[in-house]
């Protein structure tokens, strides 16, 4: 839907809302640099994660993005292979 917003030099058409397919390629490059960041530094704790994967989940339901499909685009990319054993050791650890 196009709206108008008036300006000074004039009318300005601008798109009212957000494109879905948009929000959740963000979320997703987001996600994936976070996480890749935290685990190429070895430092990441598992509250640490879990706070990252909280807060993508609420953004997610936010925008009504599948989770368990994000959840898995986001297991198929190969900077993030090593994260399930990340995970498990945190799990171990707590």
């Amino acid at each position: 839907m196009l709206g108008i917003i008036p300006g000074a030099g004039g009318d300005c058409p601008v798109e009212d809302g957000y494109r879905q397919d948009d929000v959740e390629r963000g979320l997703r490059t987001s996600m994936i640099s976070v996480l890749s960041a935290a685990l190429g530094d070895e430092g990441a704790s598992a509250e640490y994660l879990k706070g990252v994967f909280d807060l993508a989940r609420s953004q997610a339901a936010l925008y009504g993005i599948s989770w368990c499909d994000l959840l898995i685009q986001l297991h198929d990319m190969p900077e993030l292979w090593n994260l399930e054993l990340t995970l498990q050791d945190g799990c171990r650890a707590i």
